[in-house]
């Protein structure tokens, strides 16, 4: 009978540390600033949800502040989405500033 411990499903079956990114988003009263704050792992799944934040942010104020303080991965889609919004922010004539970037 073969040793379950050693079964090819235990063997591929991992638990990754880093937690899927959190992404939460605030506006000022007067919609000068939003800030948006990252945690977990920014991966491709996380992208989306980032993309539609980011542009959510970028429509109610012209300073976006991408908080990364609680980063704890980020691959190379996440660096993707921000340099698009830096882009996008600029073409609409506000800013994006990156705080705590890890």
């Amino acid at each position: 009978m073969p040793d379950p411990l050693l079964s090819l499903d235990s063997i591929t079956r991992s638990v990754d540390p880093v937690p899927p990114a959190l992404v939460r988003s605030s506006t000022g009263g007067r919609g000068d600033a939003a800030w948006v704050r990252v945690a977990g792992r920014l991966d491709l799944a996380a992208v989306p949800q980032l993309v539609r934040t980011l542009r959510q942010a970028q429509l109610k104020a012209r300073l976006v502040v991408l908080d990364l303080r609680e980063l704890q991965l980020m691959d190379s889609s996440g660096v993707h989405v921000i340099v698009n919004a830096s882009i996008r922010a600029r073409r609409l004539g506000g800013r994006l500033v990156l705080l705590h970037v890890p």
